[in-house]
């Protein structure tokens, strides 16, 4: 949000009049009777060949709604007329008609089976969790306890008997429950959580499809009651709603379980999307919970941490009277005067950045980002460019290079004389590379000659020019087909060239990559020249992939690898004079831990040293072992496939601490070569994805020992973030840069380079996208990306330094809208406020930045621009109340912009007008829909004064990420300077906060100012940035901060806590 003082927050209001039973709870509860039952049922060997034959039967109000037949290597049509259920035993026949799948299948076959089983309570629930890197996948949401086991035996006609098993459960019935146990006049849920660590969206969940969709338009939310026999602190019960559409939304921490009996009040208000731990789907089209047509309840547990058991019941389910408030109208304030945060007075222009591909220059792009270094001279900047026109022939005409610039090699025999000499490992690589390049300048020739190339090199015919030729080289240069000798069938090959690719083995488009990368260096190391910008402030250039093993498990050599890098990348840098900043590795968390295993590979250790549990020795790639090194928290484990390298610390898909310990030791390596050649040269360390994720376990594992461990080296640190609540990331950079001042006194500031509202497959392993949402890509895109931009250009100017938006080619609308409306948003920052936690402004003087230039790469005129985003779910009428900067005045006329969007395509565009602007105020009134953004812009005559300036500092305490429970309060100190505290005008709590509910949190200061809380519903992974005004006669040179929590409640989250101090009026 943008600067706001809260000292309430509308959803927790307290609704007097009593509420209406959403169901009649006793009615809903599930059965297993004669006439209702749920079956899944396995026949051992019933089918043909031996193989099982396996059945799910729904049987509802007596009768056998569905019956859904399966077989391996057959299509099955099965009936289950002849079935018998009396609750308790299951007897009859079931016919079953299996066809051959192929094309040549065999004519069907009947199978008609008498079955005769019974029915006893499952014990255990759920089998044991899988191994880490696989739990993410097999351990979504998932219902729990109101089941049977089925055992008994089967015949056929004809002969042949065997054995059956199998679940009887409560069935799929409209207006039941799936599962638990009626308990008078509540129902009791048995959920167990198991006792190992899993992905944060482990969860049990039962779910209700109503009789038919409720109309809960004129509520306000519920109210639920659950009881428990055994209560608890450490969980808690989570509540879903479901639009009929398919849509989930949830309360994460609904319901405690702190006291026999919890109730609460839930506003709808504060329902979140239940981003991965739905029961179902979890998109929504338009991030807005349309509660017109409500099909579904559910309620369950979500909880990572090893648990075990949880039991409670719930006992009422009502709808609180409505309607709700409605929302107050919006006012912002836009006072003109220069703003200065902790020292960082401008716009991050960096933050309006884009990657694969570039953003387009007509965006003013503030960034790019670039995986693998800009630094290659006369060759195209592709990753995996090779060949140059130089290597077909061409020279260049001398007016065209450089003064004193060599010449680089005409030929592919003068490039192989360059690499005469033997280079180690590299060699085998380099020699590949030179060889395919041989392969493809002879078949180019002989495609000019008017031959018959194979597919690869077909668009080849006919081109003579040079360069032409080159950049079609260019791209075919990662086709697989080019390591295969047989694509260069009818083209005439030097045979020893030919024998060469034909003992080459096939390579992946990153190896390609990389083995491109290492010959360019080896080639041009003496004029590596790093791209420059066109209008950007700066270039990311990212160092190492994620499907790429690390450089230390490559060669013994492997510190001098990265010594020699990073100098000759800050030699060159600073030669040139280069603005970049070098990020190292590129997702280190994914493909180095999850089911590629690329870092975890035996290739890597001595297997001949594997023992259960024992330690793990390096043996490099290149079979090198003098440097055998144990990787901490790495261990050996057997299973049937043999000896495997597991990561005693991962209990999710993505690094432990393992990982970690190669990461740091090679980032300080590197780290520490690049700033001794130029001190001057940013660089990043970071692991590709959100810090806080899973419950901060990332910061735990990763992030923190990586920042303890290079802190001296590292400039910023770096993440990607997909889909999500983008509020949550704000209180991330906050807790960086908090933990950065507090353990080293270094402020560390973060920069993102990727992000989208996109579903991140190769994380998450599967893709879940509704339909509605696929049509509605543009809207949610733009939603996400400018939610995002405008609260880190108000909220976090001092500690957000980069952004791109990865893939914007693929939603051009979206980009478009996006850029559009904050195209204008640059240079000094101006003091805003709105008051409104859900209504942030982020405003500017444009043309004062010289790092934010037009695309002409000059200064636009200078313009006062403010940005407001509403981000309820509602639309609001919202006053604009503008000020220009000291020493100017308005030149109008305003240029306005709005978001908007038809609701029935979601189709998107900006609405540009023109209003009157003059003298030194403005004002505007306008209606603004839900997640909606407005623009103005108001061109300036005048010149800048140097005052008054609004001078804000932020003084952090000294602790991070603390839990507060009634029983253990928080009790933390900050240190701020006592000039500084002299000269503010006021000051401000400023918190990072999760899980806070109505009435629970309280922070005293100084043993005696208390201050209240808001509630802040946040979902999983989810944190508040919280501003509560406080008198400055409260505060010290050492003030004390007491966090608390109030009787009733579960835990919640102190992320991190500060106070600002603002001087200047």
């Amino acid at each position: 949000m943008p600067f706001c003082l809260l000292s309430a927050v509308a959803v927790i209001a307290a609704v007097a009049a009593e509420p209406a039973p959403l169901v009649d709870l006793p009615a809903t509860f599930p059965v297993i009777d004669a006439g209702n039952v749920g079956l899944t049922i396995r026949l051992t060997g019933a089918v043909p060949g031996g193989k099982d034959l396996e059945f799910t039967c729904n049987r509802a109000d007596g009768a056998w709604t569905a019956v859904a037949g399966k077989a391996a290597g057959f299509e099955v049509t099965a009936a289950g007329d002849g079935l018998v259920w009396d609750g308790t035993h299951l007897t009859g026949k079931i016919a079953s008609t299996l066809t051959g799948k192929g094309k040549d299948p065999a004519a069907p076959v009947t199978v008609t089976a008498t079955v005769t089983a019974k029915a006893q309570p499952l014990v255990p629930a759920d089998p044991a969790p899988a191994e880490p890197g696989r739990r993410f996948w097999l351990d979504q949401a998932t219902s729990q306890g109101a089941k049977w086991m089925i055992e008994g035996t089967w015949t056929v006609d004809g002969g042949g008997t065997g054995a059956i098993a199998g679940i009887a459960a409560p069935p799929d019935r409209l207006g039941h429950w799936d599962m638990g146990t009626g308990d008078g006049a509540g129902l009791r849920f048995d959920f167990d959580l198991g006792k190992s660590r899993q992905n944060w969206n482990y969860a049990r969940t039962a779910v209700l499809p109503l009789l038919k969709p409720a109309d809960l338009r004129v509520g306000a939310g519920l109210r639920v009651t659950v009881t428990t026999a055994k209560p608890r602190p450490d969980a808690e019960v989570s509540v879903w709603l479901r639009e009929n559409d398919g849509s989930w939304w949830y309360w994460k921490s609904a319901a405690p379980l702190v006291a026999t009996s919890n109730t609460v009040d839930l506003p709808f208000r504060a329902l979140a999307e239940a981003e991965w731990v739905a029961p179902g789907s979890h998109l929504d089209e338009d991030y807005v919970f349309d509660r017109s047509a409500v099909s579904h309840i559910a309620v369950g547990v979500v909880n990572p941490f090893g648990i075990g058991p949880v039991s409670f019941a719930v006992t009422a389910v009502a709808v609180l009277p409505g309607p709700e408030p409605a929302l107050p109208a919006g006012q912002v304030t836009v006072s003109g005067k220069p703003l200065e945060v902790n020292g960082y007075s401008v716009i991050p222009s960096g933050i309006f950045g884009g990657f694969a591909y570039s953003l387009p220059q007509e965006h003013r792009p503030g960034s790019q980002r670039r995986l693998y270094p800009s630094n290659y001279p006369w060759i195209p900047r592709q990753a995996a460019a090779l060949i140059a026109a130089h290597d077909l022939g061409y020279v260049d005409p001398p007016e065209n290079l450089p003064k004193g610039a060599p010449v680089p090699p005409q030929t592919p025999a003068a490039i192989a004389a360059v690499l005469a000499k033997p280079d180690g490992p590299r060699a085998p690589a380099v020699k590949q590379v030179i060889a395919r390049t041989e392969a493809l300048v002879a078949a180019a020739a002989e495609a000019a000659k008017g031959g018959k190339p194979s597919k690869p090199f077909a668009s080849l015919v006919g081109v003579t020019d040079h360069r032409k030729l080159a950049d079609i080289l260019n791209g075919l240069v990662k086709d697989p087909g080019l390591w295969d000798a047989k694509a260069f069938a009818g083209i005439a090959i030097p045979p020893a060239v030919k024998t060469v690719l034909e003992k080459t083995e096939g390579r992946t488009d990153t190896a390609l990559m990389e083995a491109n990368r290492i010959l360019l260096d080896t080639l041009f190391a003496g004029e590596l020249k790093p791209m420059r910008p066109a209008t950007e402030a700066f270039f990311v250039d990212c160092f190492g992939e994620r499907k790429e093993p690390a450089i230390y498990l490559r060669s013994d050599k492997w510190q001098k690898d990265l010594a020699d890098f990073g100098q000759t990348y800050a030699t060159h840098a600073k030669r040139e004079g280069s603005r970049t900043i070098l990020e190292f590795w590129n997702e280190p968390y994914l493909n180095w831990a999850e089911r590629s295993r690329v870092n975890l590979s035996n290739n890597f250790y001595r297997v001949d040293l594997a023992g259960e549990g024992q330690p793990v020795r390096v043996k490099r790639a290149d079979g090198s072992t003098k440097d055998e090194d144990i990787v901490p928290h790495l261990a050996w484990q057997k299973d049937k496939a043999g000896w495997k390298v597991m990561d005693t610390t991962a209990f999710s898909y993505w690094s432990g601490k393992g990982n970690g310990a190669i990461y740091d030791r090679m980032f300080a390596v590197m780290a520490e070569s690049l700033k001794t050649a130029w001190p001057d040269q940013p660089v990043s360390a970071g692991w590709g994805f959100r810090w806080n994720e899973d419950h901060w376990a990332a910061w735990d594992l990763l992030y923190k020992p990586t920042i303890d461990n290079g802190w001296k080296w590292m400039d910023f640190v770096h993440e990607h973030h997909y889909q999500g609540d983008t509020r949550a990331m704000m209180g991330t950079y906050e807790v960086l840069t908090a933990y950065g001042m507090m353990a080293h006194k270094k402020w560390l500031r973060a920069i993102n380079t990727e992000t989208n509202d996109l579903v991140d497959a190769p994380a998450r392993g599967r893709v879940d996208s509704p339909e509605k949402v696929e049509a509605a890509t543009n809207y949610r895109r733009m939603c996400y990306n400018l939610r995002d931009l405008i609260q880190a250009a108000a909220e976090v100017p001092d500690k957000f330094h980069a952004r791109a938006m990865i893939h914007h080619q693929k939603a051009v609308a979206a980009t478009e809208c996006t850029f559009g409306l904050v195209r204008h948003l640059r240079g000094r920052l101006v003091a805003a406020e709105t008051g409104d936690p859900d209504l942030w402004c982020a405003a500017s003087i444009d043309g004062t930045d010289p790092l934010a230039p037009e695309t002409d790469g000059r200064l636009p005129p200078p313009a006062l621009v403010a940005v407001v985003w509403n981000d309820a779910r509602e639309p609001r009428e919202v006053t604009i109340d503008l000020k220009a900067p000291p020493g100017m005045t308005f030149a109008g006329p305003a240029q306005t912009i709005r978001t908007t969007v038809n609701r029935a395509t979601f189709a998107i565009a900006l609405e540009r007008r023109d209003a009157p602007a003059s003298g030194t105020s403005a004002k505007l009134t306008t209606k603004l829909d839900e997640r909606a953004g407005f623009a103005i812009r108001i061109p300036l005559d005048g010149i800048l004064n140097d005052g008054p300036v609004i001078t804000r500092r932020q003084f952090f305490a000294d602790a991070v990420l603390r839990p507060v429970t009634t029983d253990q309060p928080v009790d933390l100190t900050v240190a701020i300077d006592a000039q500084q505290l002299a000269a503010a005008n006021r000051a401000w709590l400023r918190l990072v906060v999760e899980d806070l509910r109505p009435n629970q949190g309280v922070i005293t200061v100084n043993g005696s100012t208390a201050v209240p809380l808001p509630a802040t519903w946040d979902a999983d992974n989810g944190t508040t940035i919280v501003k509560i005004p406080v008198d400055l006669k409260a505060l010290t040179a050492s003030t004390k901060l007491r966090a608390t929590s109030a009787a009733g409640f579960a835990t919640w989250r102190l992320d991190m806590a500060s106070v600002v101090l603002e001087t200047g009026k």
